[in-house]
């Protein structure tokens, strides 16, 4: 979440940064009452800001100077109303200006690249920070930052002698430096920045205009930001979503989107688009409804693409992994049955997975004269585009031992969080998976024993025979590993415990620590990965779905069932979307399937599985999927061109995604020409690897290479 500046100067006040008095005005006769408490108060030139959330305010108008509370009402007049880069202005600042002897930048951010924060500082603020690091990058310090560490007075000072302050400025500096870090440590912040931060011709230094983002993941430790949201500016239907517990972002097009995992969502808008180009038609949202598809869930995403006017039809794309598709089936059914005669707009359907025949046989025997089942992803995009498209309305019907990399046969497993609802149920399946599972951990269980019961199938799959297991459950990891020898750990926790769950297992010694869990905050993934990075631990995540190695080994929720063996390596930051490849090069089969996980912060990142699969000699070419947000794929790119001699297909997820809307991964953002799909594209494509634009072309793609 990105604050207003008066929001973010109030955040700064609270945590020591030195800032001038402001007061915000929604009307003129405000703006006017501002002024004259500010000048009472001793100001001697007021400035009157817009709030908006984006840049360039100055350029488009929307910062003006003030002398007398009738030119402050003045300037708001002009001012209210005004749209800035699709802004539009309802909110003012009327602030004290200062009395400016120099200007400087600083900030504090979330490095992605390489996962870590980084400070960045410089003598010269008040100005464009792009343009400045773009055309003289000399003049902008980088300085990394430990993330336990952060900024003390020791690190402040060395931050202002990298970015060439003199000695005798850093006792006035290096206390504002130390609080804006306290600012994004005690906020959970992503982004803190002055630009400029001042100091005044009598010496006292002043944070005149601020930036801050805050990591949503880590709302679960402050209730209070509730407050911060613009609920006036929300989209009123994201907002009615966000209630209801939906992960939706509303866009301009014609074809409502529901799908289980971000990344197939985002696939799925694209195919849609690429679906109804010569149509006129898009899509119309993004709703991820994760795994959950009972007729609560799916009534109430209905509920809201369903009452979206600009919605023709509806596309359903689900891939049954954990969810199953007789579930999905159910689902859209009772959903329909909920909504009655409010539901009136034809809805498109294509499951794929587990559970795919009973699901489509739902459906088909139920025969809703609103819902069409079609078979394939590229199939059902382009039905959707039809039947949404102004003019036309027609029907439609109807184990043997390979190399892998990070996980293999000898690969023991412990589950930490296995008591849980959701580590039994992954424990059971990961278990009839042939996976190697010993113990589990909870320390109020220790000494206790969980039973299971394991499906075996005899030779070439004829029969089938069951048998009760007990797995053993241990207080920490550390006495897990040493009664059981596990080298790999994988955890089902929530957020909250994460951080000290996955800290546990790698000073324990384990050797691949699989982090399942969702919704981590970035603060708590960053000190994670630290940690492992040090520790020389393979950290796989977080929220991903783990890394299979078909017939030999599968730890985390990805289902074993829709592959095999083969001599695909590949590498996804998308869960579903790793299912969706893997299901459709089934035929071909796999050495190692790896889910890194779309969040900013992850452990294994595509250059460390490209790496892998290359020296892998069972791996004969790569598939990597990637989705829009930071420059992971294009730092892939690079070291491809220097490094890789085995082909490499790849897909990006995210053609259609709008900038600036968060979608469904904590990383999948777009802002400016930076992250976007197109970008990381051109980048592969530039280095020989061939990019597909649905994940029906890439497995296209993949096939051709292998024949040839």
């Amino acid at each position: 979440m990105d604050l207003y500046e008066y929001q973010a100067r109030d955040m700064f006040r609270a945590h020591g940064v030195p800032v001038l008095p402001g007061i915000t005005a929604t009307t003129v006769d405000e703006a006017r009452d501002a002024a004259h408490t500010l000048l009472d108060e001793g100001a001697d030139l007021l400035v009157v800001k817009a709030q908006v959330k984006t840049g360039g305010r100055g350029k488009a108008g929307g910062v003006k100077l003030a002398y007398t509370p009738e030119e402050a009402a003045e300037k708001a007049e002009t001012i209210l109303g005004l749209t800035i880069k699709g802004h539009s202005v309802r909110t003012l600042l009327i602030a004290a200006g200062a009395d400016i002897a120099k200007e400087y930048y600083f900030s504090i951010l979330l490095d992605r690249s390489h996962r870590r924060y980084l400070a960045m500082c410089s003598k010269e603020g008040g100005m464009d920070i792009e343009t400045l690091a773009k055309e003289r990058p000399e003049a902008l310090a980088r300085v990394p930052l430990d993330p336990v560490r952060g900024i003390d007075d020791e690190c402040a000072r060395e931050i202002l002698s990298a970015a060439g302050f003199d000695s005798e400025r850093f006792d006035a500096l290096a206390p504002v430096l130390v609080a804006l870090w306290q600012t994004f440590r005690d906020e959970d912040a992503t982004l803190v920045e002055v630009n400029p931060l001042v100091t005044a011709h009598d010496g006292s230094v002043w944070a005149v205009d601020g930036k801050v983002s805050l990591d949503d993941n880590a709302r679960f430790r402050h209730p209070e930001h509730e407050q911060l949201i613009d609920r006036d500016t929300q989209d009123s239907r994201e907002a009615l979503a966000k209630e209801m517990g939906l992960n939706y972002v509303r866009l301009i097009g014609e074809v409502g989107i529901i799908g289980n995992g971000a990344g197939l969502v985002m696939s799925t808008l694209d195919v849609v688009a690429m679906a109804g180009q010569d149509l006129g038609v898009k899509p119309a949202n993004f709703l991820d409804i994760g795994g959950g598809a009972s007729a609560q869930v799916m009534a109430k995403g209905l509920n809201i693409i369903l009452g979206d006017e600009q919605v023709r039809s509806v596309f359903v794309n689900v891939f049954g992994g954990i969810t199953a598709c007789d579930a999905v089936a159910e689902g859209i059914l009772g959903a329909l049955d909920m909504l009655g005669e409010a539901a009136k707009k034809p809805i498109v359907v294509r499951l794929d997975g587990n559970k795919v025949k009973e699901g489509r046989d739902i459906l088909l025997n139920a025969a809703h004269p609103l819902v069409h089942m079609v078979d394939t992803m590229d199939e059902a995009a382009r039905w959707a585009a039809v039947l949404a498209a102004p003019h036309a309305r027609p029907q439609c019907h109807g184990k043997t031992k390979a190399m892998t990399i990070f996980l293999n046969l000898d690969s023991r497993v412990i589950v930490q969080g296995m008591t849980g609802a959701e580590g039994r149920k992954h424990t059971q399946r990961m278990l009839n998976s042939g996976t190697a599972i010993l113990g589990g951990t909870n320390p109020k269980k220790a000494g206790t024993t969980l039973s299971f019961t394991v499906r075996d199938c005899g030779p070439a799959a004829t029969h089938m025979t069951e048998r009760e297991v007990e797995i053993p459950v241990f207080g920490t990891v550390a006495h897990a590993r040493e009664a059981t020898g596990a080298n790999t750990s994988v955890i089902f926790v929530p957020p909250a415990f994460a951080k000290s769950a996955a800290l546990e297992a790698i000073e324990a010694g384990i050797e691949t620590v699989v982090v399942i869990t969702e919704g981590i905050p970035v603060a708590d993934a960053t000190i994670i990965v630290d940690r492992a990075l040090a520790a020389g631990t393979r950290l796989i995540g977080p929220n991903c779905p783990g890394i299979i190695s078909p017939g030999q080994s599968n730890v985390g929720i990805t289902p074993a069932d829709i592959t095999g063996p083969g001599k695909i390596g590949l590498v996804s930051k998308s869960g579903t979307l790793t299912y969706q490849l893997m299901y459709e090069l089934r035929d071909i089969g796999f050495t190692t399937c790896l889910g890194i996980g779309g969040d900013p912060v992850v452990g294994t990142t595509h250059i460390d599985a490209l790496a892998a699969f290359e020296a892998d000699p069972d791996t004969e070419l790569v598939v990597m999927i990637g989705e829009i947000g930071g420059d992971a794929e294009e730092r892939a790119a690079v070291w491809i061109a220097e490094n890789m001699t085995k082909p490499v297909v790849a897909y990006i997820a995210g053609f259609t995604a709008p900038e600036g809307k968060t979608m469904g991964h904590a990383g999948a953002i777009v802002s400016g020409s930076a992250g976007t799909a197109h970008a990381k594209a051109e980048a592969l494509e530039a280095v020989g690897v061939q990019v597909g634009r649905t994940p029906s072309q890439t497995a296209q793609l993949v096939r051709s290479l292998l024949s040839s």
